[in-house]
């Protein structure tokens, strides 16, 4: 036995959508009001630290790198001595 498929023949009126569309941007102009903005010196602060940590995080990187490089060349130069 099927199952019979019952489609909803019920379709909202554009009254109905521009109503719903209205609520929908009225309760969303009230939730940007009770928003706690960032102060202006506090973002500034926020930036300098992503700013700071993001060169230290950069120079951490390059230092591991030159370290893992100069382990490289000195196993290349060992191999090549022994070899």
């Amino acid at each position: 036995m099927e199952a019979k498929k019952t489609v909803s023949t019920t379709m909202a009126t554009p009254a109905a959508k521009r109503k719903s569309a209205m609520t929908f941007f009225g309760e969303m102009k009230q939730e940007f009001k009770t928003i706690n903005w960032t102060e202006k010196d506090e973002l500034m602060t926020y930036t300098k630290v992503v700013i700071g940590a993001t060169f230290l995080c950069g120079i951490g990187i390059y230092v591991v790198d030159l370290v893992i490089q100069g382990l490289l060349h000195a196993i290349g130069y060992i191999t090549t001595i022994g070899g």
